[in-house]
This record gives structure tokens, sequence and C-alpha cells, in this order.
């Protein structure tokens, strides 16, 4: 019986520091839920009156911005890197004229609108208070025409005619504007691309990837890089049929590519020219598509001084003379 007794005693003892410890957890507990509570009603607040405050200060800087003319827009200063677009046509496209309040200016909408413009290729603008904006235009440089049709009014299709650059970009001419003589003449003389897919040439789009007419640029390009460029001028590169590129130079003679190494058929079109030049001949036709030999067709070069006639001896046309006198 004193053993239960002391056993039941050692359990009500054992209960009560459980208890202690429970009392006095629970105030801690309490505290720290109010703390966090707090914190977040503080930082709801917080947040409110930040959102508040910015928008506040937005509508009160654009009501400031708005009224007042000390940032209005004096000079707009337009500088191009080329002839073909004028700065009327980049005031106009760019949507600013004097009068309009220089901050307010969305100046990445500016530049997208100017990037619209095919003949225009890479766009700088820039704010300087309190009345200056500043463009700076680079066009881009074509390096031949592309013969195409296009649909009129009629339903009918017309010839037409695209510029391309180095990158490809198809490029229209651009309406209603009247271009320098010099700017007519150079555009004038680049070379003819002829039988481009007319899918191709959407206006302000890049050529496909992988249409013949790459082909051709890329034969232009090499053509500029090569040892002929500056002895003869391109008239018109003809897409004749896959794998063949048919040109045409100023002087009438005509040379067929492979589309294959252009910088190397260059280097052997350049030494038949030499070849030639030495013979006072003249290239009529030359086909570097074949790769083991140059088969090449020229005539007598009308231009070079007539070789002096080695048959006759030189006192002959004194006595002949003297016989008739």
């Amino acid at each position: 019986m004193a053993f239960g007794q002391r056993k039941s005693r050692k359990r009500r003892f054992e209960r009560t520091d459980v208890l202690d410890v429970r009392l006095r957890a629970e105030p801690l507990k309490r505290a720290r839920r109010r703390m966090l509570v707090r914190a977040l009603g503080w930082a709801v607040v917080a947040t409110v009156a930040i959102l508040f405050a910015g928008e506040a200060w937005r509508q009160l800087r654009e009501r400031v911005l708005r009224d007042t003319r000390f940032f209005t827009l004096k000079t707009i200063e337009i500088d191009t890197d080329g002839d073909w677009v004028t700065p009327a046509q980049v005031r106009q496209w760019a949507g600013v004229a004097e009068g309009d309040n220089l901050v307010l200016i969305d100046l990445e909408r500016v530049k997208s609108d100017l990037l619209v413009v095919p003949q225009i290729e890479t766009v700088s603008v820039e704010r300087v208070l309190p009345h200056l904006l500043r463009l700076r235009i680079h066009e881009r440089r074509p390096v031949a025409r592309v013969q195409g049709l296009v649909w009129t009014e009629d339903g009918l299709l017309a010839p037409a005619m695209h510029y391309v650059d180095a990158q490809g970009m198809v490029m229209p001419s651009l309406a209603g504007q009247s271009l320098t003589e010099v700017k007519q003449r150079q555009l004038a003389a680049l070379p003819v691309i002829c039988g481009a897919a007319n899918e191709d040439l959407a206006d302000g789009k890049f050529l496909p990837s992988h249409c013949a007419t790459r082909d051709a640029l890329k034969l232009l390009v090499a053509f500029a890089q090569s040892p002929m460029a500056g002895l003869v001028r391109l008239e018109t590169v003809d897409l004749v049929e896959p794998g063949i590129l048919a040109v045409t130079t100023t002087d009438g003679s005509e040379v067929t590519f492979g589309r294959g190494d252009f910088a190397f058929e260059l280097r052997r079109w350049r030494v038949v020219t030499d070849a030639a030049r030495k013979l006072s001949k003249t290239i009529a036709s030359l086909d570097l598509s074949v790769t083991n030999n140059c088969p090449v067709l020229w005539v007598e070069d009308l231009a070079a001084p007539a070789a002096p006639d080695k048959t006759a001896k030189p006192g002959s046309n004194r006595r002949q003379r003297e016989k008739h006198v």
C-alpha cells in the first residue's frame, strides 16, 4: 500500500511541472503573434502609401511638365550618312515637331518608327535638355537592283524595280521623292539581278536565307573584294538555272559562274583577263563553272593599237613615192 501511494505522488508532481511550462509558453506565443500581425499590418500600410505616393508624383510631374514651357522642343537636329532619305522625311517618320514637350517624347517610339523604313539600318535618338532632339541616321547601301512584278490597281502585273543591300534587305523606291542626280546615277549603275522569284521580294523584309537571289548577292560582295574590281563593271546577274549564274559586263563579256567558291572563280577570271590583254583580245564569253578548265571565246580588241606589218620593208614606201614622182 505504501508503495502505491509513493508512485501516485510522483505522477502528480510530474503533471504539475508540465502544466507550469505550458502556462509560461502561452504568453510568449501570443506576444509573437501580435508582433507578426502588427508587422504585416505596417507592411501593407507602407506598400499602399508607396503606391499612392508614386501615382500622385507621376500625375503631378506630368501636369507640371505639360504646363511648363521650359522643355519646349525648339531644334530637331537630323544627321544622315547618305543621300537617300531626306531630313524632311525623317522628321515626318519620327512624328515630332517644334513645340512638343521634349521630356514627354517617347524616344523608343521614335526609334522604332524610323527603323520601319527599309532604307534606314540604324537610328540613334538623343534628348539634349532643355530644347534639342538629335537624330542620327545610318542608311543602308544598296548593292544591286532586282527585277520583280507588282499588282496594279487594274489587277495586272507590272514590272517593278527593288533594291537590296549586302544583308539582303529588300528596299522599294521611296514614293514622291526627288533624288539628286548623283543618287540617280549611283542607283542606275547598280547591277540588275534577273530571274528572282517574285514571292521573295517583300519590301521591308530580308530575302529568304536559301533563295537563289542570295547567291547573286554573295557573288556581288565577292566581286567587290576581288582582283576584278575596278577592271570591269557588272551589268546583270541572271539566275539561269539552279547552280548557275550568268554575268554580263558593261563591255559585253558574258561570264558563267557556278554557285561554289566565288573568290576562286574570280581569281581565274583575272588570270584569263590578263592573258587576253597580252594577246590584245577581249573576252566574249567565259565559263568558270567548269572546274578542270576555262572554256573561253575571245575577239580582237579594237581599242588596242594595230601591230606593225613586219613583212613591209622600211624603204619601200619612199621608193614608191620617188617612182610615182
